[in-house]
């Protein structure tokens, strides 16, 4: 019983990093197709260590809690 108790939260656990890491991608994309990228070929270039700190963000566990 205590295995099958395990494989739920680890099931349940897995499921919430799915959860925050699509919330993360869909953060990410929000913000590639924001109104600040619209506009000139120069407006539209998205800031490298933005979107590094946004997949920082969604990869780190604790920012989601």
């Amino acid at each position: 019983m205590n295995y099958i108790h395990r494989l739920e939260d680890e099931n349940a656990e897995l499921q919430r990093e799915v959860r925050n890491l699509r919330a993360g991608l869909e953060m990410i994309r929000d913000y590639a197709l924001s109104s600040k990228f619209n506009g000139d070929l120069e407006d539209q270039m998205i800031n490298k260590q933005d979107i590094v700190q946004r997949v920082d963000q969604a990869l780190n566990p604790y920012f989601w809690e």
